[in-house]
């Protein structure tokens, strides 16, 4: 008797399991996030990489430079003539912070002075549309 009993508790978790699931995949959830083994190509400055990191959504990297305004000025100016649009501009004393896009890619870049030094932050990610 105690084995019907585990059986019939069983039966019920997965059905309630399948149950729970079943607008995992609906078509309202929308596209699955697209992942990427290695960092999309993207212009960036020169320098030492003193970092980089990866998810399965956005890649970031952490460019050494010698002078973190120079440095932002310039990452613009290659996103900029490497086809990006700018989509954020924000230049200031000792740096600035951006992000330039394409319709299939997103770079973020960030210029300052930091533990690791004068660096430039590189956040790049596919982007999804806009929110509304």
């Amino acid at each position: 008797m105690v084995h019907g009993r585990r059986t019939g508790g069983l039966r019920i978790l997965v059905i309630a399991s399948a149950l729970l699931c079943a607008g995992c995949a609906s078509p309202s959830a929308g596209p699955a996030p697209r992942a990427t083994a290695s960092v999309p190509a993207f212009p960036a400055v020169p320098g030492e990489v003193v970092s980089s990191s990866a998810t399965d959504l956005e890649w970031r990297r952490t460019v050494r430079v010698e002078d973190p305004e120079a440095a932002y000025r310039e990452a613009r100016r290659l996103l900029v003539d490497g086809g990006f649009t700018l989509t954020k501009d924000r230049e200031g004393t000792g740096g600035g912070d951006g992000q330039a896009c394409t319709t299939d890619l997103c770079v973020g870049f960030t210029a300052n002075t930091s533990d690791a030094g004068p660096t430039v932050v590189y956040d790049v990610f596919h982007p999804s549309g806009v929110v509304g």
